[in-house]
């Protein structure tokens, strides 16, 4: 007996930059983020999704709130 599975992506792309800002639009709209960021260590954007000035701000200062560096207070502070 064969079972097919039905594929649950209705937006997909074969290029890698593509699907990843695919992946990130559907993170933020499941867990209702308006804007969702993946950066380097550098803080540049490598992929988003949302205002484009406000992922490259929010990028930015990422590096600044990694685990270990010296302005790490342990939680990320938001405006609503």
């Amino acid at each position: 007996m064969v079972y097919f599975q039905a594929e649950r992506r209705v937006k997909r792309s074969q290029d890698a930059q593509t699907a990843l800002e695919l992946q990130l639009e559907a993170t933020a709209e499941r867990v209702q983020f308006s804007t969702l960021v993946l950066a380097d260590e550098l803080g540049l954007v490598m992929a988003r999704t949302g205002q484009d000035q406000f992922c490259e701000e929010m990028a930015a200062i990422s590096p600044g709130l990694l685990m270990g560096s010296s302005s790490w207070r342990g939680k990320v502070l938001t405006e609503h």
